[in-house]
């Protein structure tokens, strides 16, 4: 049995550089579609938080929406939106 300290961590919070909080950024991540099958999905929005459990994001960077959290088993891939998406 592998110790949890010694397994491989296939994401940390610092492969999201910090300078993207407070940046647009699109999340791809799992999602359940309509039909109940297991997608991929995008979320644009603005940045809030990165740490070990995950990413929160402000989406569509309107602060009076509910912040969404992403743990990092969903998360396939961040990247930094085009800067026309704001």
């Amino acid at each position: 049995m592998v110790d949890r300290d010694q397994r491989p961590r296939s994401h940390r919070s610092r492969e999201v550089p910090e300078e993207w909080e407070g940046h647009w950024v699109t999340v791809e991540h799992l999602a359940i579609t309509n039909q109940g099958v297991l997608g991929v999905g995008g979320t644009l929005g603005m940045l809030e938080m990165v740490d070990d459990k995950g990413v929160v994001l402000i989406p569509g960077g309107v602060e009076q929406e509910e912040l969404q959290f992403f743990p990092w088993t969903s998360v396939i891939r961040i990247r930094m939106a085009a800067a026309s998406s704001a």
